[in-house]
């Protein structure tokens, strides 16, 4: 199962503990979704989430309870820095990207701890 709701003009925030068990990939990009996305709780089956384009302010996520199948989570806003904050312990497992120098991604390397 994939979720793509892409220039929908959704407003508010988002409850990722309320995300169907089954959910693989998330696709929420264009939005006006804001504040703070927690990944602490996200569903096993979870491949890839995509939030680009959605004034999140800030990304919390526990590296040891993340998916792993998840391999991708992007964030990005033209006009916003985003802050991860990582609330076990950083991870050699996420790793940051930037493009054009702007930070918008975290990525999760293959290797299973």
């Amino acid at each position: 199962w994939d979720c793509l709701l892409s220039n929908c003009y959704l407003i508010g925030t988002v409850d990722m503990r309320s995300l169907p068990r089954t959910l693989k990939g998330l696709v929420l990009t264009t939005n006006n979704l804001e504040g703070t996305v927690d990944l602490s709780d996200i569903p096993l089956a979870m491949h890839w989430i995509d939030f680009r384009y959605n004034p999140i302010r800030k990304v919390v996520y526990d590296a040891t309870k993340l998916p792993n199948r998840l391999d991708r989570a992007s964030f990005y806003h033209p006009k916003l820095s985003i802050k991860f904050v990582p609330i076990n312990g950083v991870s050699q497992r996420v790793v940051r990207t930037a493009t054009r120098g702007i930070r918008e991604d975290f990525e999760l390397n293959d290797y299973r701890q």
